[in-house]
């Protein structure tokens, strides 16, 4: 069914409670391939505004995943400031650090970089680490080469500004307090994300790597 219906359409619950609210049913879809989400078949009633975005950089590794049962993932998705006029300067830093962590942390399944399709002065981070051990990794002092490709990435952003979106993780894995910290020591952020916890705190569902 969800095959022939469209998988957006499927995402139908009496607990959707409908909303005058013309923002409310925003489905964002991040990806390379901009078809699959412009069909009208693929949209729901519920989910009023589907924006398929395209990354500017990035990747995801090919799955299944052999991470698959071993630990639920760590998932963040942030939408941050950059500073006027270096989107294309963003994305080009922001591959030369992708390059790195591809080839040395395999664990960082999911690294990419999106427009806002509303701002030009925003884009959206997104990430997916299979274990908090590949979270620490991303981060790696040891690694000069990431260390500086890292400097250079982070002086695009607008550090003003919070970011904010939600990362998605168990109990232990978030209870860092790096996590509400800068990556980059000498470029201080500011963060305003919220963290949820799989099965606690009324986060509902469940995340399969299969």
């Amino acid at each position: 069914k969800g095959k022939d219906a469209g998988v957006l359409a499927e995402l139908k619950s009496d607990a959707l409670a409908k909303s005058d609210d013309v923002s409310d049913g925003l489905f964002h879809v991040f990806g390379s391939d901009s078809s699959a989400a412009s069909e009208p078949a693929r949209r729901s009633a519920v989910l009023r505004h589907t924006h398929h975005i395209t990354s500017l950089a990035g990747y995801m590794r090919p799955g299944p995943s052999e991470w698959a049962g071993k630990s639920p993932p760590m998932i963040g998705v942030f939408r941050r400031a950059i500073l006027p006029g270096k989107s294309e300067a963003l994305a080009k830093s922001f591959k030369s650090v992708c390059d790195i962590w591809c080839a040395t942390v395999p664990g960082i399944l999911a690294a990419m970089v999106a427009p806002d399709p509303k701002d030009d002065n925003y884009v959206y981070d997104i990430r997916i680490f299979a274990d908090k051990a590949s979270y620490d990794g991303h981060v790696d002092k040891t690694n000069a080469d990431l260390v500086r490709a890292m400097d250079v990435w982070f002086s695009h952003y607008d550090t003003s500004i919070p970011h904010r979106g939600a990362m998605f993780g168990t109990a232990e894995d978030t209870s860092d307090p790096a996590m509400h910290s800068s990556s980059v020591k000498d470029r201080p952020i500011k963060v305003d994300f919220n963290i949820f916890h799989y099965g606690k705190g009324g986060c509902m569902g469940r995340c399969c790597l299969d």
